[in-house]
């Protein structure tokens, strides 16, 4: 059987090269010896030996990576089993051991060889792979030789060995054995009709690719679609990074398609039914019995135990730290569903089945019972005596034919012995033949029964309450709906609560109640979509309804610690619905939809500080990127700012309405920086002005207001009657103190700063009359000069602050003369 799986694995590499299937791994798996080599390394992966992975680079100081790949062939196993059970009557009915150390020694002995065996093969003949080139080699192994493997084919083998070697099976294994058959074709019936109705999907969807591959694990999607058919979801999972974070899929029975689930929820519930019906056969018509209440839910919740952990595939890889992992299974309770499908058909036998049999027709109750022999252990057995009393060690025994019944047991009233007739006509018999009282139960054995009973149906009475209160009012979901609820109702710090976002204390001060609740345009409504889970991770799907806009959100989940004791508590990890907005510049008392909030600007702190230099670019992508990293949290909606009271000459400019929606990063920043107001400007340009007319002194030499427009002719040696007026009138220009005189583009009126008042032009045209002595007449002269300096070059300028309402202009620049404009007798 694993040369067989091999060799469907190679084929169907080969088969599925160039329909998205690498042709690399063709290289690797396919051919002749990987074949070979695959066969040993799955016949000891039928013993639940994992895989065992590793690659090696050879090259550039680089480490080697390993992991692991498991999951169960399970034609491997059931082959085996198969052989033993065709072939034990033919090869080795002679072989009885009496004694019980005997059997144990011959059954270790068997196990341990053939474990052995198995283990020195897989171990040996590994899969190898190597590639080599001049700058880079790599070479990848595998094998499945494992301790785990090697006890599970050392207690398989010994078990079968020793059961061989029974002189004869006594009460308790046969009854055993007898649920376990009726497990095995529950499941492997039920299994086969989910296949075909697989198959029967997958045709139907055009999904041929891969369908050689997929023929080697029929048995696990049988195990697979049975647990699904009975409600157990099967989970995809992958993981990566230290952390382990990673996504999960759940696939119900009710994904499927309706054509689908619904054939086989009903073919489910007749498989119940046909169970029931042969286990009551198999029971020698005792299902009621003590033994058979107990012997088949266990026997069916330790197959369930068996499959739901070990019919999965798990897939991991770890190198330098970090990995990944996938693993596809069923859902780690579903076991408890299989105990539960056990109960249901012990019930069916005992209460249902009894009933209808009689009114099944005898073609019906032949049909149903076909290949069924009523087990000779239903009743308390009456042992032949199969030895001689004699004490003699050495006495020979005649081969024994495992066919005939080695005890004899007294059929149940109203049927025939089994070993006289036909099963079909034993049920046959019992069905028409009025049903014989029930021996009374003992009061213990009363006691016992519904005392199992009432555990058992508490049990699964508290699963289910457990499932559908972890799945509503402590699922996922709820935590979701508790923080859209809160967001909707406009208490934003339950939300913020909820949520938990990574920020300081200092970017919440906005998120207040009364802040959000009054704010405009919050969403109105939410709708709750499909959740995903799994294990301690999940998922929800929603869309929130923000003036009349809807924006779709997911949130991610996970475990964080418990609530009520039991149930699972579980807190938001992502799916934020607060934006962020940054308050650049403003006072530290600021007015938001009516409610005074005391808040510190971020973007003032990073100017004072010269800390992250592009945060102080006003562009909108500077403005979003420090609004991500210190911005402001802000529920979605819309919010007034006030802005602060001004004066006369400064004001913080208008109220600012801004709106977030859900996680929006605001590229709008939120600032009130204190400006000079156009009347301040006005009012500065006045005072100098009237200031520069003291400038235009007339018959004076030196001006005492304005020394810089002290003018004389120095050519002469005599000068008067000296008028002076505009030949071009200065004008006056506030600029920031620290502005280049040549680049200077800042309105003052977007400024708060030093201020400088700078004379721009501004040339004096002096009219006088002069003479060199006594003797000669007065001659008019006109003259034109700049007393405030090379308006380009070096423009004279003002200092301006601002005391309250009051200006104060700094006018020394006007008491310091030209010397080169004075003879010296002129000068001080």
């Amino acid at each position: 059987m694993a040369g067989v799986i091999a060799g469907l694995f190679t084929a169907g590499v080969g088969a599925a090269v160039g329909n998205g299937f690498p042709a690399e791994l063709d290289a690797v798996l396919g051919g002749g010896p990987t074949w070979i080599v695959m066969t040993f390394q799955l016949l000891a992966m039928g013993f639940l030996s994992p895989l065992s992975l590793g690659v090696d680079f050879a090259e550039l100081g680089m480490h080697g990576a390993g992991g692991s790949l498991f999951f169960v062939p399970w034609f491997v196993p059931a082959g085996g089993i198969a052989a033993v059970v065709t072939t034990q009557r033919y090869l080795g009915g002679n072989l009885r051991a009496r004694h019980i150390g005997t059997r144990l020694l011959l059954a270790a002995l068997a196990g341990v060889a053939f474990a052995t065996v198995v283990t020195v093969l897989a171990a040996a003949i590994r899969l190898r792979f190597d590639e080599a080139t001049a700058m880079f080699g790599v070479s990848a192994w595998a094998h499945a030789a494992s301790f785990p493997g090697f006890i599970v084919a050392a207690l398989l083998v010994g078990f079968i060995t020793y059961l061989l070697f029974l002189p004869q099976r006594g009460t308790i294994l046969q009854r055993a054995m007898t649920s376990i058959a009726q497990v095995f074709e529950h499941v492997i019936a039920l299994s086969i009709v989910g296949i075909v109705l697989g198959i029967i999907y997958g045709a139907t969807q055009g999904t041929n690719e891969g369908l050689v591959m997929v023929l080697g694990i029929l048995p696990s999607l049988g195990f697979f679609l049975f647990s699904a058919l009975h409600f157990i979801p099967m989970i995809g999972s992958g993981s990566a990074g230290i952390a382990g974070v990673g996504e999960a899929e759940t696939f119900h029975i009710f994904d499927a398609h309706p054509g689908i689930w619904i054939p086989g929820l009903v073919i489910m519930v007749f498989a119940l039914g046909i169970s029931a019906f042969r286990w009551n056969v198999r029971t020698n018509f005792q299902a009621h019995t003590t033994w058979a209440w107990v012997t088949l839910p266990v026997t069916y919740l330790l197959a369930g135990m068996l499959l739901t952990f070990g019919n999965g595939i798990y897939f991991s890889m770890f190198a330098e730290g970090e990995g990944f992992q996938i693993t596809f299974s069923s859902a780690s309770w579903g076991f408890l569903i299989w105990a539960i499908i056990g109960a249901v058909v012990q019930l069916l036998a005992v209460f249902v089945m009894p009933q209808l049999a009689r009114r099944f027709p005898a073609g019906l109750s032949r049909t149903l019972s076909w290949g069924v022999t009523p087990s000779a252990a239903a009743a308390a057995p009456t042992y032949q005596q199969p030895y001689p009393s004699s004490t003699d060690h050495t006495e020979q025994f005649e081969p024994v034919d495992q066919t005939t019944p080695m005890h004899s047991v007294p059929p149940p009233p109203g049927a025939a012995p089994a070993s006289s007739a036909a099963p079909e006509g034993v049920w046959q018999q019992a069905a028409s033949e009025p049903r014989q009282p029930r021996e009374p139960m003992s009061r213990t054995t009363k006691i016992l029964l519904w005392t199992g009973l009432g555990v058992l149906v508490l049990a699964a009475i508290a699963w289910i309450a457990h499932s559908v209160l972890a799945r509503t009012v402590f699922g996922p979901q709820h935590t979701a709906e508790s923080y859209l609820e809160a967001v909707v109702d406009g208490r934003a710090e339950d939300a913020l609560e909820e949520m938990g976002p990574n920020v300081t204390d200092q970017q919440r001060v906005l998120s207040t109640d009364d802040v959000y609740q009054a704010a405009e345009n919050r969403p109105d409504r939410f709708e709750l979509g499909d959740v995903t889970r799994d294990g301690t991770s999940a998922t929800v799907q929603a869309t929130v309804y923000q003036d009349g806009k809807a924006y779709p959100i997911e949130f991610g989940l996970s475990v964080s610690g418990t609530q009520a004791g039991v149930f699972r508590d579980w807190a938001m990890d992502s799916g934020d619905l607060a934006g962020r907005a940054v308050y650049m510049s403003g006072p530290s008392n600021l007015t938001v939809n009516d409610t005074e909030i005391d808040i510190e600007p971020t973007g003032q702190e990073l100017e004072d500080s010269s800390a992250d230099s592009y945060a102080l670019d006003d562009s909108p992508e500077s403005v979003q990127r420090l609004a991500e990293e210190t911005g402001q949290v802000l529920l979605p909606g819309t919010y007034t700012f006030t802005a602060p009271e001004g004066s006369k000459y400064l004001s913080s400019g208008d109220d600012l309405v801004l709106t977030v929606t859900p996680g929006e990063i605001s590229s709008t920043p939120i600032e009130f920086s204190q400006r000079y107001t156009e009347e301040f400007e006005q009012d500065t340009v006045a005072q100098v002005e009237q200031r520069l007319e003291s400038c235009l002194a007339d018959g004076s030499i030196r001006v005492d207001d304005c020394e810089a427009a002290s003018w004389e002719d120095t050519g002469w040696n005599a000068m008067t009657d000296l008028e002076r007026t505009w030949d071009t009138a200065p004008e006056i220009e506030l600029v920031p103190s620290e502005s280049d005189p040549y680049a200077s583009d800042t309105e003052i009126t977007e400024y708060s700063g030093p201020v400088t008042a700078r004379v721009v032009e501004g040339r004096i045209n002096a009219t006088y009359q002069v003479r060199d002595d006594e003797d000669q007449d007065w001659m008019e002269r006109d003259r034109t000069y700049s007393p405030f300096g090379d308006s380009w070059l070096d423009p004279m300028e003002f200092p301006v602050t601002l005391d309250g309402d009051e200006i104060n202009i700094d006018f020394s620049a006007l008491d310091e003369y030209n010397t080169s404009w004075l003879s010296q007798d002129s000068r001080d």
